[in-house]
């Protein structure tokens, strides 16, 4: 069953966490952008990179959640979707952050864009494993 044969009600039950979470990003995007953290380079850096990682593995799972009813394996079509739905979303935080900032950091913005799509990765296995062990038991 995919989302398309859900009735209405039963779709936006399922596609509001995700919505909600990119909101709550895009949200903290938008106030930290222009905060400067008194961390070592090296620290702010992995602090950036968890904080990405995180943020759109969770955002990946979530999508993936939406995606299935009941929870099964996304087709190899669907994860790549999924992966660029993530890189759309994830050009849009770096989009908003350039514009908070008033100034860009396109290298920055490039790196950030891969460890998003490595962390929408790292969502989709952790689902697919969930839903594997799942069908074991």
């Amino acid at each position: 069953m995919s989302l398309a044969d859900l009735t209405p009600a039963r779709q936006s039950g399922r596609l509001w966490p995700g919505f909600a979470w990119m909101a709550a990003l895009y949200a903290a995007t938008a106030v930290t952008a222009t905060i400067t953290f008194p961390m070592a380079p090296p620290l702010l850096e992995a602090r950036n990179i968890a904080a990405h990682t995180v943020s759109y593995a969770v955002q990946a799972a979530l999508i993936a959640w939406a995606a299935g009813s009941p929870p099964r394996l996304l087709g190899h079509g669907e994860a790549w979707v999924v992966l660029a739905t993530v890189l759309a979303l994830g050009i849009g935080q770096e989009v908003l952050q350039t514009v908070v900032r008033a100034q860009a950091y396109p290298l920055n913005s490039l790196f950030d864009l891969g460890v998003d799509v490595s962390g929408a990765a790292l969502g989709l296995w952790v689902v697919r494993r969930r839903i594997r062990s799942a069908d074991r038991t």
